[in-house]
């Protein structure tokens, strides 16, 4: 899953050689008989889109909705949909909305509220949610909502809102590279998470194993190991051990 990542962030990056190595890398897992996510399945149709072409990478994503819709999984289902609407396809908003209304947190929550905007063709709507995604450090996001808002404006012929959309879409790119890992040795900031995501963090710095969260909480394994993959995204980290470092425990978070 981390090298279906790690060549999905290089393809947004536009880094074309880094994209291929992790995604040959990929391949190469797969026919070892590793058996990937269906979020690491969408992340590597991603990363392949240029190669394969953006139509059969948004078959590839929609077929694998399905299987998470087929599997409950509704986590999964949103984020492969998100990243069908990355790739330039709209129509799958109504969907997305239906979904994640029968979810709970604030990746569902952010997903409703595109899908929402997308459905209502609301550029307005778009702008302000990519200009509180950039607040909240989510750069990519910011930027897919400001390509988002753009398409709509550029479908109206407004040609000064366009330029506006451009203005915006050119600086949410430009912070992508910008972007950088968390600081070596900085605490994450857990205010971003959700309740249940906090509740997740308490659990892991007790030492909890993911066995053990599921158990608590009454999850199973895979939404625990689904909220600890949003989790890590959110705070910019990469291990448990990343989550544990530094004496910022969880006072204040209820």
């Amino acid at each position: 899953d981390a090298v279906a990542a790690a060549a999905y962030a290089a393809s947004i990056l536009k880094r074309r050689e880094t994209a291929m190595t992790y995604s040959n890398e990929y391949d190469t897992l797969v026919r070892e008989g590793v058996h990937p996510s269906l979020l690491a399945q969408g992340h590597a149709a991603v990363a392949r889109a240029e190669h394969t072409g953006t139509q059969t990478a948004i078959s590839r994503l929609m077929s694998l909705a399905d299987s998470a819709a087929a599997d409950g999984a509704i986590g999964a289902e949103i984020d492969i949909l998100m990243l069908v609407l990355r790739l330039g396809d709209p129509s799958v908003a109504r969907r997305l909305v239906a979904v994640a209304q029968g979810s709970e947190g604030r990746t569902a929550e952010f997903a409703l509220s595109v899908g929402l905007a997308l459905a209502h063709k609301d550029a307005d709507r778009l702008i302000e949610l990519s200009d509180s995604a950039a607040k909240d450090g989510l750069e990519l996001a910011a930027a897919d909502c400001a390509s988002h808002a753009l398409r709509i404006l550029e479908s109206r012929g407004d040609k000064a809102r366009q330029l506006e959309g451009q203005r915006l879409l050119k600086r949410r790119t430009a912070a992508l590279d910008k972007a950088g890992p968390a600081v070596e040795g900085a605490s994450p900031d857990l205010q971003k998470l959700t309740r249940r995501e906090q509740e997740i963090a308490t659990l892991v710095q007790s030492g909890s194993s993911n066995k053990d969260i599921a158990l608590s909480l009454g999850l199973s394994l895979r939404t625990v190991e689904g909220h600890l993959y949003r989790m890590f995204a959110k705070l910019g980290i990469s291990h448990r051990e990343d989550l544990m470092n530094g004496a910022h425990g969880t006072q204040g978070l209820g």
